[in-house]
C-alpha cells in the first residue's frame, strides 16, 4: 500500500469516529431532553383527566360522607331520619300572586326595631292594643296612640334573658302564638313553656299545660306549642309542631319532613287536654273558619293548609284547603274582609326543591352547617298572601329582596294597614293599604 492509500484510509477512520461521536452526543441530548420534558409532566397519580381516577376519587368522597352520616346517627344523640319530602309545584307568581299586584312590603314603615326582636305573632284587643312575643321570652303591648312606645307585659321565662334564634334558651321561654281572651288575659303558646295564661293586669304567668315529660298529653309532652285558637264552645286548639324535637331543635324537624306534629284540644273548664289530630307535618299557624265549624291548620313542611272539622258529623276529619303555597307558610289569620292572610316564612328556591327528595343529603348538611347557614338555604323572601275560604288566591304583597323584613311569619290587616312580623328579624313592618 502506498502513502496515498494509507492517508485516505486514516482520513476515513477519523470521519467514522467523528460521526459516531456526533451520534452519541445527539442521542445523549435526546435523552436529556426527554428527561427534562418528563420532569414537567404531571404524575400519573395526579392526572384527573383519567376517567377511572375521577370515578375512584368521587367514590371515596361519597363513601366518607356516608360513613360520617352513619357515625353521626349511631354514636351521637343526633337522631334525625329525613324522608322523601317531595312537594307539588309551587303556584307561579302571576296574576294575583304577581309581585306588582298590590303594594310592596319594601315600602312599609319599620316599627320598634330597637325593642322587638322576632315578633312572630301579632294580636289586637277590642281597644286596638297590639300584643306580640319576642325571641327572649318577653310579651309586649303597643298602644294604638301615635308615638307610644311598647311596654313590657310579662316574661314567660327568666327576666332579662338573652336568648337568640341561633342559641335559644329553654329558661327564657319563647311565646310563638298569642290570643286575647275575654278575661283580661292572654293565652300563649310558648315553644318552651307549653300553654300559658298571662294576666294583663299584673303580668302573672300561669301554666295550663307544662312542657314536661311528667305532664303528658295523650302519652307525649306538649313539646313545641306553636299557635292556638279558641273555638266558639271555649275549647282551645293548639298546634304542637313536633313531638320529637323541641323549640331549640325545630330546624331538625323541618329538615326531617316527617309527620311528627299534632293538634291538641284543651278544655279550660276541666283542664283536660288530649290529641285531637296527629301525624301532621309541622303544624304551625292555626285559625278558626268564618263559620266556626272548622279550624285551618298550616302544615309548613307540606307547603299547604288543611281544614279540620271541630263540630258536626265530620268532627276530627280533615281535607286539604290550600294544596300548594308559593313559599313555606307560617301563621294564618282572618282577613277583616273575608278569607285569610298567610305569611310565607321562606321562598321555595331551586336548591330547596332539589333537596326535597334527597333525605340523606339533607341529613348531612344539617350535621355540618350552622343554623344561620341552613336558614339561608330558604331565601328570605317577604310575602303575604290573601286567600278565600275556598282556597283561591285573592291578593299578595311582596318584597323580593326582604329589604324591610325577611322570613315573614305573621301577616294581619288592622285599621287599613298591613302588619308583618318575622320570627327572626327586628321590628314590625306597617304598610298603608290602598282603599
Amino acid at each position: 500500500m502506498d502513502l496515498r492509500t494509507r492517508s485516505s484510509a486514516a482520513s476515513s477512520r477519523r470521519a467514522d469516529a467523528d460521526s459516531a461521536a456526533d451520534a452519541g452526543r445527539t442521542s445523549s441530548s435526546r435523552v436529556d431532553d426527554t428527561r427534562r420534558s418528563s420532569s414537567h409532566q404531571p404524575r400519573a397519580g395526579r392526572d384527573c383527566s383519567k376517567p377511572w381516577f375521577c370515578c375512584l376519587l368521587l367514590a371515596m368522597v361519597i363513601m366518607l360522607l356516608v360513613v360520617y352520616t352513619v357515625c353521626i346517627s349511631v354514636f351521637s344523640d343526633f337522631q334525625l331520619y329525613p324522608i322523601d319530602a317531595s312537594l307539588p309545584d309551587a303556584p307561579p307568581l302571576t296574576g294575583t300572586l304577581s309581585p306588582n299586584f298590590a303594594e310592596s312590603i319594601a315600602d312599609a314603615e319599620l316599627l320598634f326595631a330597637d325593642v322587638l326582636n322576632g315578633a312572630e305573632c301579632l294580636e289586637w284587643d277590642e281597644m286596638g292594643t297590639l300584643y306580640t312575643g319576642t325571641v327572649n321570652g318577653e310579651i309586649w303591648q303597643l298602644s294604638s296612640g301615635q308615638g307610644q312606645k311598647p311596654s313590657l307585659v310579662a316574661s314567660t321565662g327568666s327576666i332579662m334573658c338573652d336568648s337568640t334564634l341561633e342559641r335559644p334558651k329553654r329558661e327564657c321561654g319563647r311565646p310563638l302564638g298569642v290570643r286575647v281572651t275575654s278575661h283580661d288575659s292572654l293565652l300563649v303558646a310558648d315553644g318552651f313553656g307549653g300553654l300559658l295564661n298571662v294576666s294583663l293586669s299584673d303580668g302573672t304567668v300561669r301554666v295550663l299545660i307544662r312542657n314536661e315529660k311528667s305532664e303528658l298529653v295523650s302519652g307525649k309532652p306538649l313539646l313545641l306549642a306553636n299557635d292556638l285558637v279558641v273555638a266558639p264552645d271555649g275549647m282551645v286548639y293548639i298546634t304542637d309542631s313536633s313531638s320529637k324535637f323541641g323549640n331549640d331543635k325545630l330546624l331538625y324537624d323541618l329538615v326531617e319532613g316527617a309527620p311528627n306534629g299534632r293538634v291538641v284540644r284543651y278544655d279550660p273548664v276541666t283542664g283536660v287536654a288530649n290529641t285531637f289530630v296527629d301525624k301532621l307535618h309541622f303544624p304551625n299557624g292555626i285559625e278558626l273558619s268564618q263559620d266556626g265549624q272548622s279550624i285551618l291548620v298550616v302544615e309548613t313542611t307540606k307547603a299547604r293548609v288543611i281544614r279540620i272539622f271541630i263540630s258536626g258529623e265530620r268532627t276530627g276529619q280533615s281535607e286539604v284547603m290550600l294544596p300548594a303555597t308559593p313559599g313555606f307558610p307560617d301563621n294564618i289569620r282572618r282577613h277583616p274582609n273575608g278569607g285569610y292572610l298567610i305569611g310565607m316564612s321562606g321562598a321555595r328556591t331551586a336548591l330547596v326543591t332539589f333537596l326535597e327528595n334527597k333525605p340523606w343529603i339533607r341529613k348531612f348538611l344539617v350535621s355540618i352547617m350552622p343554623y344561620k347557614v341552613l336558614l339561608s338555604l330558604s331565601k328570605p323572601y317577604s310575602l303575604c298572601v290573601h286567600v278565600s275560604e275556598s282556597g283561591d288566591y285573592l291578593s299578595s304583597w311582596h318584597d323580593a329582596t326582604a329589604s324591610k323584613l325577611g322570613h315573614t311569619a305573621h301577616c294581619a290587616v288592622h285599621d287599613g294597614h298591613l302588619y308583618v312580623g318575622s320570627f327572626e328579624k327586628r321590628g314590625i313592618a306597617k304598610l298603608k293599604l290602598r282603599v
